[in-house]
């Protein structure tokens, strides 16, 4: 059983939603909807997805020698200073993150293993620690620190995100469902505000490219913050390490995506690890740089701002706002993103 931290309790009594949750409908419905979140979140179970790594808190990774201490406590201070200004007062509680820490079979670890990542029905982050998990070769503790700071960082957003949770008598076995978060909305029935985007696009139309994109654009200026405070660099060519280095610090290139495939052993974990981490730069971070350029006009750091603060207070009017004075009133939130579908369902 995962036992609640400091961060998660008030006056001593258990707070079941995160800061910027809500809930929507009556007060039988918003009760069940609790009660039904506080179960899930009291006992949040994974382990049947993976059966062979063995997992830790966070809180206890950072106790183990696996990690470079200094270069995460740094990452997560600037990562805390960015939250303030978005008005978080508080981070992802450190017991609330599962790493997996080794495992019985071959496997690579890292941000981009199969599996991870937010899990916001249960409030819990799952991570697993950078490279491999069975323990046959070294890891640098600097660059698992970079790597854990991304991971950290990516979910503390996700779990700071406005959200909003509704009851849907329809599905008995899970009425549960979220039609909010952060700037995007869906439907009880699961249809959805924006569309995917085509495999060919460069850049982007969906939401939640936007919102992966720009949360984990906040993870990598924190690693990249630690890595120059450290002076941490990798530069041996054409290595994994190499290469996650750069995604982990955002100064990742398509030359580096295409050396490193060149000499990763093909089937090789790492080679799994490494196409996972090319079709997330391709399909969420070029895309979202690419939103920015475009939409962004001189000031695309300053677009950048107002998505992730939207984000965390689920306010899509100052995004709406921010593209009119910029583009003109053509140029609307709805206009961007709004599928056809989703407009009929309103009228």
């Amino acid at each position: 059983m995962v036992q609640l931290g400091d961060n998660d309790q008030q006056g001593g009594v258990l707070t079941i939603l995160t800061p910027h949750e809500h809930l929507d409908g009556s007060g039988d419905d918003s009760a069940e909807v609790l009660a039904r979140l506080g179960m899930r979140r009291a006992m949040p179970y994974f382990q049947d997805e993976h059966p062979r790594i063995t997992f830790v808190t966070l809180a206890d990774v950072l106790t183990l020698g696996l990690v470079d201490v200094e270069t995460f406590r740094t990452g997560y201070q600037e990562l805390a200073r960015r939250f303030a200004g978005f008005g978080v007062g508080a981070m992802l509680p450190l017991d609330r993150v599962w790493v997996g820490v080794s495992s019985s079979l071959p496997d690579f670890g890292g941000f981009h293993h199969r599996g991870q990542g937010y899990r916001h029905m249960q409030a819990v982050a799952l991570l697993t620690r950078y490279g491999d998990l069975t323990g046959a070769t070294r890891v640098s503790p600097r660059l698992t620190a970079l790597d854990l700071l991304r991971g950290y960082g990516h979910d503390t957003v996700h779990w700071a995100s406005y959200r909003v949770y509704t009851l849907w008598h329809q599905h008995e076995q899970e009425p549960v469902r979220r039609i909010r978060f952060g700037i995007n909305t869906r439907a009880v029935d699961g249809s959805t505000y924006s569309s995917r985007d085509s495999r060919a696009s460069r850049t982007t139309r969906n939401l939640g490219v936007v919102m992966e994109g720009a949360g984990d654009r906040e993870a990598c200026r924190a690693a990249r913050t630690a890595a120059r405070q450290h002076d941490i660099a990798v530069v041996e060519t054409d290595h994994i390490d190499r290469v996650a280095y750069l995604d982990h610090t955002g100064q990742l290139t398509e030359d580096d995506l295409r050396h490193a495939a060149a000499v990763v052993e093909p089937g090789a974990p790492a080679a799994d690890y490494l196409s996972a981490l090319s079709s997330f730069a391709r399909g969420v971070t070029r895309r979202y740089d690419s939103f920015l350029a475009e939409f962004g006009g001189a000031t695309p750091d300053e677009l950048h701002d107002v998505i992730v603060a939207s984000i965390l207070n689920g306010s899509i009017e100052h995004v709406d706002a921010w593209l009119r004075q910029v583009h003109g009133p053509a140029v609307t939130f709805e206009a961007i993103f709004r599928t056809t579908a989703a407009r009929q369902r309103t009228q």
